[in-house]
């Protein structure tokens, strides 16, 4: 697939800068709003940490008279509609082959006429090819990747930055106050169930993305025996993996009392249940940043294949409401490329973190209630 798609991709890209070339005359229309389009077709904690950054470049764009429009990947559409960010959410459609992407960005650039073009996504891609703006920012993290030079093209190399560094990076080459602007994510809380929140619970999310990026199930369900032993509360598991919450509540002891809701919330009921539980254990996923996002007490069992990017959190928030738990393994930032862990069911910077070592950490910065500091603590 991807070699049928670099034999194609540059003759395609050249007729789809012949059609993005057509809607140009918009332009000259009187009256028209001038467009900016913000691309960001990244995943769920990217998302999340990258709303108040785009708030803030519509705050300023608006004022410039523009329109905004936000380009997300269709899972998250809802999500960032609701955050009021944009003017207009544009959905990258999925596509299962070379040649249905290569139409798309024909369609695409051929339909819209954007002036200006924030680039503001983490991972390679090409989504912007064939389009003409007048002006276009991005960033980068690694010289090797392709970076548009086309006139009026201004780009930046963030590898090393944290993503706040990167983002802020954005605000200032659009002439933006480069300090962390504030955003509200209670909107996103939804009502659920009153069954859902009867009595306290510990919000448990044990999945990933990637499933080499999951700590083990036996680790996940080691700690939840421990964490009923010690708070006596309710093991609410959320996240999208069912089968995998399951099999780690059967691995649990017979009077822990667990609930698995995977899969069955929306994004906006996850976001409910993480802001009203007693304090969040999350593998290296999404849901971690929700719950940061919320203000929740989140302890996160992190890999270290993107170590200073997301995680460590700023000093604010990291060791007061966010608690990261690294491996001792030196190794940092192989961007999940380390041909040493190519083969491996989960990356050896998770798979190394241990039981005791979590709970080392739960322990330091979270003292048992009252009621059940006298019974000890269990496995």
């Amino acid at each position: 697939m991807k070699k049928a798609q670099n034999i194609f991709r540059d003759p395609v890209a050249k007729l789809g800068s012949l059609l993005s070339l057509l809607p140009l005359t918009g332009r000259l229309v009187p009256g028209r709003r001038r467009r900016l389009a913000i691309l960001k077709n990244d995943g769920l904690g990217d998302i999340i940490l990258f709303l108040p950054y785009a708030a803030a470049l519509h705050r300023a764009f608006a004022a410039r008279g523009y329109e905004v429009s936000l380009i997300v990947r269709s899972p998250w559409a809802e999500f960032v509609r609701r955050a009021g960010c944009a003017d207009r959410v544009i959905v990258q459609p999925p596509y299962r082959n070379a040649f249905q992407w290569l139409g798309f960005r024909l369609g695409f650039w051929a339909r819209h006429c954007f002036d200006n073009i924030v680039e503001a996504v983490c991972e390679a891609h090409d989504v912007t090819d064939c389009c003409h703006p007048k002006e276009r920012v991005n960033i980068y993290l690694d010289p090797r990747w392709k970076s548009p030079d086309s006139p009026g093209t201004r780009s930046f190399d963030v590898s090393g930055m944290t993503i706040r560094e990167r983002y802020a990076v954005l605000l200032e080459a659009c002439g933006i106050d480069r300090d962390v602007p504030s955003f509200d994510y209670s909107v996103f809380a939804d009502p659920v169930p009153a069954a859902w929140i009867e009595g306290p619970f510990i919000a448990f999310c044990a999945d990933s993305s990637d499933p080499r990026r999951c700590w083990e199930k036996e680790k996940f369900a080691a700690l939840g025996n421990w964490l009923w032993g010690r708070y006596r509360k309710r093991l609410l598991f959320i996240g999208s993996d069912r089968t995998r919450a399951e099999e780690i509540i059967a691995a649990l002891d017979p009077e822990v009392e667990a609930e698995n809701l995977c899969g069955e919330t929306t994004l906006f009921q996850l976001f409910t249940l993480v802001g009203q539980a007693e304090f969040l254990v999350s593998g290296d996923t999404g849901t971690a940043h929700a719950g940061a996002a919320c203000g929740t007490r989140s302890f996160v069992i992190c890999g270290r294949g993107e170590y200073g990017t997301f995680v460590p959190y700023p000093p604010e928030i990291e060791g007061k409401r966010f608690f990261s738990v690294f491996s001792e393994k030196p190794c940092r930032r192989c961007y999940w490329r380390d041909p040493a862990c190519a083969k491996l069911p989960v990356y050896e910077c998770i798979s190394s973190i241990s039981v005791e070592q979590v709970k080392q950490v739960i322990e330091t910065h979270l003292p048992p209630p009252p009621e059940t500091s006298a019974s000890g603590s269990a496995g």
